[in-house]
């Protein structure tokens, strides 16, 4: 009997088979490997720009795959793929990717200078919107009810995403290539969930100043190594007249909300603070 691994390519279809006795084994802890993965069935990996070879590793338990990418495309990952059964489907940590070999447009181009810069400030703002999304939806829960909060990490949210989008048309019009990347799933929300009934609002002012800050000292790094380039005022004007300014307000409004509420030192007193300053922040 077999478990057999179907990979659906744009190509083809190209199959791996594993027999069960490989997956069985003669001990205990291989049958406990087997009736760990058998809640998965087949094992699926299904990408349409790569093939792969995959084989069982009855240590860990994981299926381990290597991908060959078709003509025209290029490998990227980080090592050896490895696939889990775990909450009855497969997943994948790390991950590895097929993409199309990636080069700017020669007719439009204006600058080869630091296009990696750009789209990882592409990354970092979409990173940064993810963490205030999470922590809009914590102040939005029942047992928390601070829409003022909500109303600031929802426009934290989403003028990162618009200065995402302004990026990656600006890098495009340049007719530079755009990466994508993973974005990590931010911990904001749990963590403040942890202080559930604590100063959270004071929690989530200090969490977003911190990731503005972070964010501001990249946009002055990026800034300064467009300014070595004197053939590149373009790049620079876009990153002080719109990003840098409004970091800087940003960071100036957070870190006030922030120090007024360290000001109330009893328990008492700050939640009668945070309550008035949602207040504030509806308006």
């Amino acid at each position: 009997m077999q478990v057999v691994m179907k990979l659906a390519l744009l190509l083809g279809v190209i199959c791996v088979t594993v027999p069960l006795t490989d997956l069985k084994g003669s001990g205990t802890s291989s049958t406990t490997c087997h009736e760990r993965i058998a809640g998965c069935g087949q094992f699926p990996v299904s990408d349409g720009a790569m093939k792969a070879r995959c084989k069982l590793n009855k240590g860990k338990c994981m299926f381990a795959c290597t991908f060959s990418c078709k003509n025209k495309m290029s490998r990227s990952t980080r090592k050896k793929d490895m696939y889990v059964c775990k909450d009855n489907e497969w997943q994948l940590a790390p991950r590895g990717y097929c993409i199309a070999d990636n080069f700017p447009v020669k007719e439009v181009r204006q600058s080869s200078t630091y296009p990696e810069m750009m789209n990882r400030l592409i990354k970092k703002l979409l990173t940064s919107s993810y963490k205030y999304l999470a922590m809009a939806s914590f102040y939005r829960r029942a047992d928390v009810a601070l829409p003022g909060f909500v109303k600031l990490m929802t426009s934290l949210f989403e003028k990162e995403q618009n200065f995402a989008r302004d990026a990656i048309a600006y890098l495009l019009e340049r007719g530079e290539s755009l990466v994508l990347e993973d974005i990590n799933r931010p911990t904001d929300h749990e963590d403040l969930l942890i202080h559930l009934g604590e100063r959270t609002g004071k929690l989530g002012l200090e969490r977003a100043l911190t990731e503005t800050k972070s964010l501001n000292e990249y946009v002055l790094k990026t800034i300064a190594t467009a300014s070595t380039d004197p053939s590149d005022p373009h790049r620079r004007h876009f990153l002080e007249d719109g990003l840098l300014d409004y970091k800087v307000t940003t960071i100036k409004r957070l870190a006030d909300l922030q120090h007024r509420l360290e000001t109330f030192h009893s328990s008492e007193d700050y939640f009668i603070g945070e309550y008035r300053m949602d207040l504030e922040l509806r308006e």
